[in-house]
């Protein structure tokens, strides 16, 4: 056990200590490194943590959103309109979905665009 009497430090063998003392937090780490972290400095890096974090999962979403696809049954229920009419709109450039394979398929991005045109959220 270690103990330092001015900053009231414990150290155990073997473990880890935590002790915290006027808004400072103690660890015990490998081989006797201490680490000091203040409580302001803690929140800041946690807040740090949460923005990148946050920035990663919208990132990510964004992605998600461009890649996902919707089959033109799908499509038709989403715009609750006939079949004929998406036919319509890719003919006339309006709606065009990419093909894997010989099945069409509406990326969900290309939807959103279509229903902020066409009821003015744009």
């Amino acid at each position: 056990i270690k103990f330092a009497s001015s900053s009231e430090v414990y150290r155990l063998e073997g473990t880890r200590l935590r002790h915290t003392q006027r808004n400072t937090t103690y660890w015990d780490g490998p081989k006797g490194v201490y680490l000091v972290v203040d409580a302001t400095d803690m929140k800041a890096a946690f807040q740090e943590f949460l923005r990148i974090t946050r920035e990663a999962e919208d990132e990510q979403r964004a992605y998600d959103d461009e890649l996902a696809t919707v089959t033109r049954e799908e499509a038709c229920k989403i715009f609750n309109r006939s079949y004929s009419t998406l036919l319509r709109w890719e003919k006339d450039g309006y709606l065009v979905p990419v093909k894997i394979g010989k099945t069409p398929l509406y990326k969900m991005s290309d939807i959103k665009d279509v229903l902020n045109h066409k009821f003015g959220n744009s």
